[in-house]
């Protein structure tokens, strides 16, 4: 049987980091990145900027992919797995990209972090 986790290394340390944290935001986090790929979220601009406009202030944190379709009309502070280079480009001209990594560092409060589904 094949493996269904991820595959690559960053994201198997980066989920075993996850879980050693005591917020539960983290360990939800390290949940929806263990599993399979497809059931990962891929999130388009145009879903991020309606959520950005109803979650003013806090961080956008995607479980997976943000991809380019769409326009970023609000000005966001995204952390995903990964981006595609659309999306980091049109993010970072009204806000701020970061990735998992660099958000779990910084050590910003839960109560600041909305996770897209």
């Amino acid at each position: 049987m094949n493996a269904t986790g991820p595959t690559k290394l960053s994201t198997i340390k980066l989920a075993r980091d996850l879980k050693k944290e005591k917020q539960n935001i983290w360990k939800d986090l390290a949940k929806r990145i263990t599993g399979i790929r497809r059931n990962r979220a891929e999130v388009n601009l145009s879903k991020l900027s309606k959520m950005a406009k109803k979650n003013k202030g806090k961080i956008l944190i995607v479980p997976g992919k943000v991809l380019g379709s769409g326009l970023m009309e609000e000005k966001a502070t995204v952390a995903a797995l990964s981006f595609s280079e659309k999306a980091e480009k049109e993010i970072n001209q009204k806000g701020k990209t970061l990735t998992l990594s660099e958000l779990v560092k910084s050590k910003e409060k839960p109560s600041q972090m909305v996770i897209i589904k």
